[in-house]
């Protein structure tokens, strides 16, 4: 397997874990809330809504890092502003017109609100392993001028993407 076909893989495994763990309809309201640059969300689909990219140049590898920081800002954002209020961004939406849901869909809620910290420092995770085979492709087919010299804040969110795998949980 090639490293293109390993970083498409990678994409699939984020794209999946994001839409199965922190897009599903317990939790989606959160996504909804928060306030998201329109610039970052259309970043964040290149690798979340994507389907097929092409390495025909240095131009898909840079949408990729630019890709990998939008998703670094969204971890930050709900750092920040959801998980100390988690069920209030999460719940609106969840609750029937009559206030009420079946006792198995509340509990799915609640394991779904619960996991949500730990299911961000996976994503962390899984795009920190996306960066990093995406620095080594660089590195080895644009050797004069790698595509991340000109993403400016690229280390920046690098360094961010360790600490939140290191935290403790909370």
């Amino acid at each position: 397997m090639g490293k293109q076909d390993e970083i498409k893989e990678s994409i699939n495994e984020i794209r999946i874990h994001f839409d199965t763990n922190l897009n599903n309809k317990y939790v989606k309201n959160i996504i909804l809330k928060l306030d998201i640059p329109s610039e970052t969300r259309h970043n964040m689909s290149v690798i979340l809504d994507y389907k097929t990219l092409y390495f025909d140049s240095k131009g898909t590898i840079e949408d990729i890092y630019n890709s990998i920081k939008s998703i670094t800002y969204f971890i930050k954002e709900v750092k920040i502003r959801v998980l100390p209020n988690i069920e209030s961004y999460a719940g609106d939406n969840f609750l029937d017109a009559s206030g009420v849901k079946d006792q198995n869909e509340r509990i799915l809620f609640k394991m779904a609100t619960k996991n949500y910290y730990m299911n961000i420092k996976l994503l962390a995770r899984l795009t920190l392993k996306l960066l990093k085979m995406c620095l080594e492709y660089d590195d080895t087919n644009f050797t004069k001028n790698p595509a991340y010299n000109s993403i400016k804040g690229i280390v920046d969110a690098e360094q961010y993407l360790v600490e939140v795998i290191k935290e403790s949980a909370k």
